[in-house]
């Protein structure tokens, strides 16, 4: 036995060379995970539980509602953008202190429309964006109460190696 093969024990096959390449190919591998997992961006998911609609100024589009996290509870200063099919910022608006926010924009087109709800909060210090597709129609108010679910967070393990 070689004074490496001691200090660094004996290969658990009999072919020393693969089984340095595997291990290589599978660290790498998790260095690569781990760093994708590090700088992948913090998005949650946004539910919404829509009322039904009441009458509105004309060409006016209205959305107010609350926005709540799983348990239920309010949140407080979190942003919340409308954007319609084309993704232009239609009006935004923060949460208050009771998680209620509303929002009133013109909208022509009097047809029914997809708009995004984007809602972005600050998880540990990052922001975090989760949003919705609702279908609406100008001249109507639609209460919505959005929940917001965070990111699921990754546990990282290491493989251990040898």
């Amino acid at each position: 036995m070689s004074p490496f093969e001691r200090l660094r024990g004996a290969h658990l096959t009999a072919h020393p060379v693969l089984e340095d390449l595997v291990f290589s190919v599978l660290s790498l591998l998790v260095l690569v995970v781990a760093i994708v997992a590090v700088s992948a961006p913090l998005g949650g998911s946004v539910t919404a539980a829509m009322a039904a609609p009441k009458p509105a100024t004309k060409n006016h589009v209205v959305f107010y509602g609350t926005l709540v996290n799983e348990s239920g509870r309010p949140i407080s200063g979190a942003a919340v953008v409308i954007r319609d099919e084309s993704g232009n910022r239609m009006a935004s608006t923060t949460t208050d202190s009771r998680g209620e926010w509303d929002v009133r924009f013109k909208d022509e087109r009097n047809m029914p429309k997809d708009y995004t709800i984007e809602v972005t909060i600050q998880v540990d210090g990052q922001p975090v964006t989760g949003s919705t597709v609702v279908t609406a129609q100008t001249s109507m108010k639609w209460g919505i109460q959005l929940t917001f679910t965070p990111p699921a967070s990754w546990v990282f393990v290491p493989l251990p190696g040898y």
